[in-house]
């Protein structure tokens, strides 16, 4: 095997823009042929292809008319519907594209498993190897009984799984992959998106937040077990009086009950509500801006928001919870305390604004170590390393 490896890589929904991006441009760097096989985004654009090539066969109609994706993006059960019974369409068509020479197929998430297993199957008796990347194995675990055994016929029928951490490497050989095809792989962080870097004040006046005091940051897609409303509770119980918070992301869930809680405890001048999709371009601004970012998730396996605050060396407030662990020594490079606990979160909080130069030097010595084993030269070459390993023997998968 060389290093002009075909990969495919595979992300239907388009669910992890920025890291495949990123991967597929690492490995073309390396000489990989790398295609990323995906849909249009829910939101924002296409990032520009360089150094790989992209595909469109997955949910044409649903993400590729831009009045049937608008009508669709707040009405989530209709557009789960659509989606559903285009996938296999989507399945066909990627399985004409994959003619001629076998290579790694590398999934980024299996929507419809079974079909999926299939299509593995069939490419695996022309020669090609298959890699499956298991970024939430909390979403599998918590489906139900027959969905989460449907997820675990689709990991055990891989050649490899990929994990970002050594406690999700148990996670999965818990959900029944074998210890030797579980394979960890630190994913970077923000990598071609990252821009510019600026001082706090600089980023704080370009999204004209009139604040110089403490500021924390929660970012992302908000949907119920981020914990926001825990956030919102905390907050409340946070003994410093100039402390704001600001929320930026796109919701996934009706807000309602968010504002009215924040009313409720009198926190409607504390709280700067940014709600929307951000744009890869504006990332950065608000990372660079706050103090401190604050994970309060209730239940997941890996935030990709952590690794993108660890490359700006901005300090993390999160949960114990997945992974998180693995990236933060707790009191060195920050806090952490147990998901779902008020209380024990208004204390980290506390503390951390407190001593925000003390913070800061945390965020910094997190921001070095996570570098050091961290980015996506060294993602790309570990997956290069696994693919000439599944290649140098006959395939194991189902086995």
């Amino acid at each position: 095997m060389t290093e002009a490896v075909r990969v495919s890589i595979i992300d239907p929904a388009n669910f992890s823009p920025q890291y495949t991006s990123n991967l597929a441009q690492a490995l073309g760097r390396l000489g990989a042929r790398t295609t990323l096989y995906t849909s249009h985004p829910l939101f924002g654009h296409l990032a520009e292809a360089e150094g790989y090539s992209v595909e469109l066969p997955f949910y044409r109609h649903v993400s590729g008319w831009r009045r049937l994706r608008e009508w669709s993006r707040k009405r989530h059960r209709w557009r789960a519907v659509l989606k559903a019974a285009s996938y296999p369409v989507g399945l066909l068509r990627l399985q004409r594209l994959l003619v001629g020479e076998p290579g790694i197929l590398h999934y980024q998430w299996a929507l419809a498993p079974l079909l999926d297993c299939r299509l593995a199957a069939g490419l695996r008796r022309r020669g090609w190897r298959t890699v499956a990347t298991a970024h939430d194995l909390f979403e599998e675990q918590s489906l139900w009984r027959f969905q989460r055994a449907h997820y675990q016929t689709f990991y055990r029928s891989m050649d490899a799984v990929v994990v970002h951490t050594g406690e999700l490497a148990g996670e999965a050989v818990r959900l029944g992959v074998q210890p030797d095809r579980v394979h960890v792989i630190a994913r970077g962080d923000l990598g071609r998106f990252k821009g510019e870097a600026l001082s706090k004040a600089e980023a704080r006046a370009r999204l004209r937040i009139a604040t110089d005091g403490p500021l924390c940051l929660f970012f992302g897609l908000i949907k119920p077990n981020k914990g926001l409303h825990i956030l919102l509770e905390a907050l409340a119980a946070v003994d410093h009086p100039a402390v704001r918070l600001l929320v930026a992301g796109q919701p996934m869930e009706p807000m309602d009950r968010y504002h009215e809680l924040a009313r409720s405890l009198h926190l409607q001048d504390r709280i700067e509500w940014r709600l929307g999709y951000v744009p890869d371009d504006m990332v950065g601004l608000y990372f660079q801006a706050c103090d401190l970012v604050v994970l309060p998730h209730t239940a997941i396996s890996l935030s990709g928001v952590a690794s993108v605050a660890l490359g700006y060396g901005t300090p993390i407030v999160g949960t114990r919870l997945g992974g998180l662990p693995d990236l933060l020594r707790e009191g060195e490079e920050g806090y952490l305390v147990e998901p779902g606990s008020t209380g024990a979160l208004a204390m980290a909080l506390t503390k951390a604004v407190r001593d925000l130069e003390g913070t800061a030097e945390m965020g910094r010595g997190a921001a070095a170590r996570f570098a050091a084993r961290a980015s996506w030269e060294t993602a790309a070459a570990k997956s290069l390393a696994l693919y000439r390993q599944l290649f140098a023997g006959p395939p194991q998968a189902g086995a």
